[in-house]
């Protein structure tokens, strides 16, 4: 008994358009010969045949086999059957193709083995239905599988803590809008860390001209912050924030590492702009919690009660001027140094004398005096008495020698009486 001719091919579908899911197809081997007879007569009785396939031309390498099969050929000895397909065997093992780059064909009709075996020309990752390079396509792919594109135009990756990693240049990225989220109700972060080791930068490079370049929001924030930053060291000397503008990049706002702020700025507005909408104070500022000062929302400004206060400019002069006529100094002020009111300066003396007034000297210079009618006094008012300021004046009356006074008392602290002249 002998083949006169076979042929082979991979029984599969040829769809007109691409599946709308994933449906492995069949590993079957579709088989045609002719039997006849050593005298060339066809034989059309049905014969047991065995087909196995095997990964070399010869030896005992055996990958798959169908058992014994019957087969009836036709009036001219043709047959065709399906290797794998649970009537002549049952279906062939995916690895019999993606493991072995060769696959030979080895018949046996009756008792006797056809030879030499046959090779199937398609294998060596052309017979690749259900994997590519040896790697199965899975909807929902895990490790060692290869992704697909299902129906909603999503890539499923089920394996746990998947990876994209392009191992050298630049991945890129790219669509009309990019969003990068977290699964529904995960509570899920999204990392940017461009290296562990500590180099390389997020940027962001914005191309918009009227819109934000960058922006945050959160409807659902109540406790948290809508932008936090950290420094995890003591020994930074560089900024938390840096904001710069200008054809030459040039400093605006930033904040140190000590948490110290900076303005910069060549507007000809105010360089710091307070707008309070709300009932609160305009401005308050505080030392290790303790309030210290308060421009509150009628431009009052409050200083820390109980403590002595110092306005002072350093160098220079410091000038307090009002719209209007008045600027009311509540309570006690202190002034050091030269004062000027309505543009004249003053010097004042570092002691004072009781019941003296103050006289200025017409250059500004300030002295305390003793009261008088022209400016200064000799005299004194105590518990509604009169006396002179100096105890040991004379006091005269009618003339200003004693010799000639209608009435003296000389040296009035120790009381020297003259009596009064007849004629007083």
């Amino acid at each position: 008994m002998a083949i006169f001719a076979y042929n082979q091919i991979v029984s599969q579908a040829r769809p007109s358009s691409a599946a709308t899911s994933l449906t492995p197809p069949k590993r079957q081997l579709s088989f045609q010969g002719r039997l006849t007879d050593s005298g060339g007569t066809p034989i059309t009785t049905a014969v047991n045949v065995v087909f196995k396939l095997y990964n070399a031309l010869t030896g005992p390498t055996q990958l798959y086999t169908t058992g014994t099969c019957s087969i009836t050929p036709d009036q001219d000895g043709i047959f065709n059957t399906l290797l794998g397909d649970t009537v002549c065997g049952a279906e062939i093992t995916s690895t019999v193709f993606t493991d072995n780059r060769d696959v030979y064909l080895e018949i046996t009709v009756g008792a006797e083995t056809l030879t030499p075996r046959q090779q199937i020309a398609t294998v060596g990752y052309a017979l690749n239905s259900e994997t590519l390079q040896g790697y199965p396509a899975s909807s929902s792919a895990t490790i060692n599988t290869v992704p697909v594109v299902d129906n909603s135009g999503n890539i499923n990756i089920a394996a746990p803590s998947p990876s994209l990693i392009s191992s050298s240049g630049t991945f890129s990225v790219q669509g009309q809008v990019l969003a990068l989220k977290t699964g529904t109700d995960s509570g899920g972060d999204v990392i940017f860390q461009p290296d562990a080791l500590g180099s390389g930068q997020i940027l962001a490079l914005g191309g918009t001209t009227t819109e934000d370049s960058f922006r945050v929001t959160n409807a659902n924030l109540t406790s948290g912050s809508l932008l936090s930053g950290y420094v995890g060291n003591d020994t930074a000397t560089g900024r938390l924030l840096s904001l710069t503008s200008g054809s030459t990049e040039t400093d605006r706002f930033w904040v140190a590492a000590d948490g110290r702020a900076y303005l910069n700025t060549n507007a000809t507005d105010s360089a710091f702009i307070v707008n309070q909408s709300g009932a609160g104070n305009l401005f308050s500022a505080s030392a290790s919690g303790v309030a210290k000062f308060t421009l509150n929302n009628a431009g009052i400004i409050s200083l820390l009660d109980g403590v002595a206060h110092t306005l002072d400019d350093i160098a220079g002069n410091l000038t307090l001027t009002s719209n209007s006529t008045i600027i009311s100094l509540n309570d006690n002020v202190t002034f050091a140094g030269t004062t000027t009111l309505n543009s004249l300066s003053y010097t004042w003396p570092s002691s004072q004398t009781t019941n003296y007034v103050l006289q200025t000297n017409g250059s500004g210079t300030l002295s305390w005096v003793a009261q008088s009618a022209g400016g200064s006094s000799n005299w004194r008012i105590t518990a509604g008495a009169l006396s002179p300021i100096n105890d040991t004046l004379d006091l005269l009356v009618g003339s200003t020698a004693s010799t000639s006074a209608k009435f003296a008392v000389l040296n009035v602290k120790t009381a020297t009486w003259r009596p009064p002249r007849s004629n007083l």
